[in-house]
């Protein structure tokens, strides 16, 4: 007898039972039984989850738009939401819908509190928690965001992504065994029992698929058991069966005693059924707002009865869109808009402007408390400050080995250059004499160029990404920046000394430069200081910078004014007055500086001829104007502007992290 299976939503597997293959699996039927197991299995490690109830009302966005020169400037406002209220309760999906420019991210955001304060934005209106006015610190505790964009390091596996997030935001109080059971029920939940050891991957590495990570990217925030979970198109990029997926996900969830808000752009008809309420904008304005289904009644009382067979939410879509082929076309779509707006408006003020209640179209929420809970008093970080650095240097250690492409990338860069240069210049530095000495310094400031460009570019190219992704969890009060920039420092710095080793060991016995342990141990100390000051100035400029492209038009500008007043190109006598304070910000003139000093500090010539004009070191250095400062005075101020633009690159990354407006 052949053996009989059922697909497992959590496996994507066939259960063999009974001796029969049973191919009759509905894949768009969700019911609370399928998962009715995982759902008792994670309660069994609910946190202490406040019940809350989410209530906006009179919500309008402004936008203030700046047009013509910065002398004439003319200041134009944009109406992008015009008073909007609604309520949503724990137990319930909230879909917002509406057409392309409609609002719904900007609601989205106003309602979660990201909309932020250094856009051209202006909010008003009245958002509500439990009936108090919500407070930042708190709400952020109280509820998790899940963007569009799925910001996440690719080469962190399924489990290690959860349960990072696990270890930096739930309470310190909670066991560690507690905390890899709460990791597990939400692999579990998700469904990514099957993927859980796979990277979650990149554009350029294999990894899960497009459904999976966006699961992945839910269990980040669902981990914390948040009472409010707010997702920005989960569905995009998504085909009809993963979308599927991940909103009956949501439904769960939400069944679970949390309240669910998402934006949706056009869901087919199976997602469409499974929302619980229903939100739809126009031109920033309300055209529905109520029971999802109850819409397709409302609409057909109003005279716009959906087709048979016809899928509802491509129906409101076509109906509440503005056609803009024609002016006739637009005119009559405007029309019924404002038609639609004001009917609602009719509608709800023969309710008596009551919202609707909990009861009315709550489904039923299972091991929950009835009474809505305090949520005011919950604290900023879950981690003390060296737990959280701990932590975050354990991820940055695992990201560093498993950067394989990247390092070896880096390495084979460092090797042919320290090669190529050595073959080009190979022994110089062993015939140095009265009359050749000129090569000696064009080598040390060709290699000062070389190491500021490899680190600078070896820099700007992975850091914006990883700041996309700091500003996800620091959005979400994961940790603090200054644990996440200390522990990222720290645990680069091994690397660069590396890097710096492999070169200087290649290269300077192949230039064959000053011969002593003391000259080349120096050598390599201003190689590695030259290499972090560069990475300085790139971890500046790329946090501070809206986009890696325009990183890289800016550090140029840094780089060549460093390495034109670096103290070869030009004389302190040919720098004229009024550039002279540039000269004092080069780093590397500290640097050339150095190299100078190790290389020529009482150091010998082979004299060729009796009337030599530079006859030893000393006096290469008085000819090359780099007796400014001494070797120690070099190294000092070299180490001194490194310090500042790591710490430069802290002040920013701190200052450009997200501010949302805290008025509502």
């Amino acid at each position: 007898m052949t053996p009989m299976a059922n697909f497992d939503p959590f496996s994507d597997q066939l259960v063999v039972e009974d001796g029969q293959i049973d191919y009759s699996f509905d894949p768009f039927a969700a019911t609370d039984i399928e998962f009715r197991d995982k759902e008792k299995e994670l309660s069994l490690m609910k946190l202490h989850r406040p019940r809350v109830s989410l209530k906006f009302e009179e919500l309008s966005v402004v936008a203030v738009q700046r047009k013509g020169f910065l002398w004439k400037q003319q200041k134009q406002q944009k109406q992008i939401l015009k008073n909007i209220s609604g309520v949503v309760y724990s137990g319930q999906l909230l879909a917002i819908m509406g057409p392309s420019g409609s609002g719904k991210t900007t609601l989205l955001n106003l309602l979660a509190g990201r909309l932020s304060a250094s856009s051209n934005l202006s909010g008003s209106g009245s958002i509500t928690i439990n009936g108090k006015k919500r407070d930042p610190g708190s709400f952020k505790k109280l509820s998790a965001y899940v963007m569009q964009d799925d910001h996440m390091f690719a080469d962190l596996t399924v489990e290690e992504q959860i349960s990072i997030s696990a270890h930096l935001r739930l309470p310190n109080k909670v066991s560690k065994a507690e905390k890899k059971r709460r990791v597990e029920a939400v692999i579990s939940e998700l469904g990514l029992s099957g993927v859980k050891k796979s990277f979650i991957g990149s554009e350029t590495k294999r990894g899960v698929s497009g459904g999976e990570r966006k699961r992945v990217s839910i269990g980040t925030e669902l981990v914390t058991d948040p009472s409010l979970l707010f997702l920005d198109e989960p569905t995009s990029g998504l085909d009809a069966f993963n979308a599927q997926n991940v909103v009956q996900t949501l439904v769960r969830l939400a069944r679970n005693g949390r309240a669910v808000v998402m934006t949706v752009h056009q869901p087919r008809s199976n997602i469409f059924s499974l929302f619980d309420m229903l939100l739809l904008l126009s031109e920033g304005q309300i055209i529905y707002f109520g029971s999802a289904k109850d819409a397709l009644p409302y609409f057909s009382q109003l005279g716009y009865e959906c087709p048979e067979h016809f899928n509802p939410a491509d129906y409101f879509l076509d109906l509440i869109s503005i056609d803009l082929r024609s002016p006739q076309l637009e005119r009559n779509s405007r029309g019924r808009v404002l038609y639609l707006h004001r009917a609602y408006n009719e509608t709800l003020f023969s309710k008596g402007g009551n919202m609707i209640t909990q009861n009315e179209v709550s489904p039923k929420i299972e091991e929950e408390p009835n009474q809505e809970t305090d949520v005011t008093d919950i604290h900023k970080y879950a981690y003390p400050y060296w737990k959280e650095f701990f932590l975050l240097c354990n991820r940055a250690s695992k990201l560093l080995v498993r950067e394989q492409g990247v390092s070896v990338i880096r390495a084979a860069q460092t090797m042919i250059f320290a090669i190529l240069l050595g073959l080009i210049w190979l022994n110089k530095g062993r015939n140095v004499s009265s009359t050749n000495y000129i090569d000696i310094e064009g080598i040390l400031f060709f290699i000062l160029i070389n190491q500021s460009f490899i680190s600078i570019f070896g820099t700007i190219f992975t850091f914006p990404l990883e700041r996309s992704i700091v500003l996800r969890e620091r959005a979400s009060g994961t940790y603090r920046v200054s644990a996440y920039y200390l522990s990222k420092t720290l645990v680069e710095i091994p690397r660069s000394i590396l890097f710096s080793l492999f070169f200087c060991v290649v290269l300077y016995w192949m230039v064959g430069l000053r011969d002593s342990a003391r000259s080349f141990f120096l050598f390599l100390v201003v190689i590695f200081l030259t290499s972090l000051t560069a990475e300085g100035i790139a971890l500046t400029v790329s946090a501070g910078a809206p986009t890696p492209q325009i990183a890289s038009a800016i550090i140029p500008l840094f780089l060549v004014v460093s390495i034109l007043f670096g103290g070869f190109f030009l004389s302190n006598s040919q720098i004229p007055n009024y550039f002279v304070w540039l000269k004092y910000m080069s780093f590397v003139k500290y640097s050339f500086g150095a190299l100078m000093h190790i290389q020529f500090d009482d150091f010998q010539f082979q004299i060729l001829v009796s009337d030599c004009v530079v006859c030893d070191g000393n006096q290469v250095l008085s000819t090359s104007g780099t007796t400014d400062f001494s070797l120690g005075g070099n190294i000092g101020l070299l180490v001194t502007i490194m310090m500042i633009f790591r710490v430069s690159a802290y002040l920013v990354l701190r200052i450009r992290g997200p501010k949302y407006d805290k008025n509502l």
